[in-house]
C-alpha cells in the first residue's frame, strides 16, 4: 500500500517510507494545485508507487479507496 499526501505548503515528514501513526502531523496543509479554491489535502492510495501518474485510465487502475485503511 503506498500513500501520498499532496497539496503541503511543507512536510514533517521528510522520509519515503517512513511509518506514520495515528494522529502524527503529515505536514501543513496548503493550496496548491491549479483548481484550488482553499486549503486543503489530498491523500492517494494505491497498490504501486506512482508518484505523479496523472489520471489516465492506466494510471486510475492502481488507486484504491483509502477509507478501508483509515479507521
Amino acid at each position: 500500500l503506498y500513500l501520498t499526501y499532496m497539496h503541503l505548503t511543507s512536510r514533517t515528514v521528510t522520509s519515503i517510507g517512513a511509518a506514520v501513526g495515528s494522529g502524527a502531523e503529515v505536514g501543513i496543509t496548503g493550496n496548491t494545485g491549479g483548481d484550488s479554491m482553499g486549503a486543503h489535502l489530498h491523500l492517494q492510495a494505491s497498490t504501486e508507487s506512482r508518484l505523479g501518474a496523472g489520471s489516465t485510465a492506466e494510471s486510475r487502475s492502481y488507486f484504491i479507496d483509502p477509507r478501508v485503511y483509515i479507521k
